[in-house]
């Protein structure tokens, strides 16, 4: 596709367990990619038994931006959990965990899809409010909201100069951060997020994974990436990092 799809994306709690968090349920402070195309695939009504939707996905067909909106800030709920699916039954064994959930999380999230259809069919959805399955923020009764943005044309850019960065970027796109800026009184709240899943094949199995550099804030970072994706909405300039 030509174009971008921007949508906002936002609920009352979200969780994404980090996979190496064992006694207790971490959560990844932004939607993993591999979620997004469970929601996508939800919210357009992909098949999901056997993980057919997957196929639709395959590496290097669909590239995502993420944007923070609102400050990120987070809740520990004490949570009882059964080890087996199904009815409760009287002698069930339940295990207290201490579950880590991400409050009223709000993100913008872009979208190119090789899929004419695929793109079409979710960008139709997303903006009358449409879906076909329920679409959540990590786990089946965090329910998700969101609103269409728009279309947008984008340009390209490999110029490797310094630029004010939206979105959170894969440490691989990265070449160098203006730590005058990011390290001043007012600049930035630098988190790197590592073991994050990019890509999964319709086993589940994770085929490709990174760090991930993003602003607790949400405060653009001015960096030097390798591929720079600039998207103009409502008369302002905004560089993404599409991975």
């Amino acid at each position: 596709m030509d174009q971008i799809l921007v949508f906002d994306l936002w609920g009352q709690y979200g969780h994404y367990k980090k996979i190496f968090a064992t006694t207790s349920a971490l959560t990844y402070p932004i939607p993993v990619k591999t979620s997004l195309y469970g929601l996508f695939g939800a919210i357009i009504g992909l098949e999901k038994q056997g993980n057919a939707y997957l196929k639709y996905f395959e590496q290097g067909r669909c590239q995502v931006g993420i944007q923070i909106l609102k400050p990120l800030s987070f809740q520990q709920i004490n949570i009882n959990l059964r080890a087996v699916f199904g009815s409760m039954k009287p002698n069930d064994n339940r295990k207290p965990t201490m579950m880590e959930f991400i409050y009223r999380p709000r993100y913008r999230i872009f979208v190119k899809h090789e899929d004419v259809y695929i793109f079409n069919d979710l960008s139709h959805c997303i903006k009358n409010k449409e879906a076909i399955f329920t679409p959540t923020l990590g786990l089946a009764n965090l329910l998700a909201n969101y609103q269409w943005i728009g279309e947008f044309d984008y340009h390209v850019d490999e110029s490797q100069q310094l630029l004010p960065i939206q979105t959170v970027f894969p440490r691989r796109q990265l070449i160098q951060i203006d730590h005058n800026q990011a390290f001043s009184a007012q600049g930035n709240h630098i988190m790197e997020v590592s073991q994050y899943a990019l890509e999964m094949d319709t086993d589940r199995n994770v085929t490709d994974r990174d760090d991930i550099i993003l602003d607790q804030k949400g405060k653009s970072i001015m960096a030097k990436v390798k591929q720079a994706t600039r998207i103009q909405i409502d008369n302002q300039t905004l560089y993404a990092v599409l991975f």
